[in-house]
């Protein structure tokens, strides 16, 4: 890895870091995935505490489950709340830039490989700093592709 990649790296890592539980304020969805992940790191079940136990409507059905166990393991090794939760969604982040980065210049060039994690981490500041099943699933969809194309 070249030097001026790994300031890029270093340099997204800090900035998405920053102000972690501050901004963007945490909104609903957010929540959801917290309690569910909670609940899974204490309880062992996949669940939200909204509803109670009405109905039996305490149990994630709605979506799949991996990101949702994902973050209550991630709570079982380091706890649980707001800024655990969305480091690891950085972490993701990173793995996603790293993993662009990685297919573009397999594809293109290191000089098409940079500009796209550059663009993607501006496009994408925001996004990698919410609590969402979304940031999952377009890191596995890298890893995939990238193996695919191994």
């Amino acid at each position: 890895m070249n030097k001026k990649l790994a300031v890029f790296f270093v340099f997204s890592f800090l900035t998405l870091t920053l102000f972690l539980t501050r901004m963007p304020a945490v909104y609903i969805d957010e929540m959801w995935h917290i309690n569910s992940g909670w609940k899974f790191a204490t309880e062992g079940t996949l669940g939200i505490d909204a509803y109670g136990d009405t109905l039996n409507l305490n149990r994630i059905t709605f979506q799949p489950p991996a990101f949702n166990l994902l973050i209550g393991l991630w709570f079982k090794l380091f706890g649980g709340g707001v800024f655990q939760a969305r480091l690891l969604v950085v972490i993701m982040g990173m793995l996603i830039l790293f993993f662009t980065y990685s297919l573009s210049k397999f594809l293109y060039d290191e000089k098409t490989a940079f500009l796209s994690i550059v663009i993607l981490f501006f496009w994408n500041f925001y996004l990698f700093r919410f609590i969402r099943m979304d940031i999952s699933v377009a890191l596995f969809f890298l890893i995939g592709s990238r193996v695919i194309l191994e």
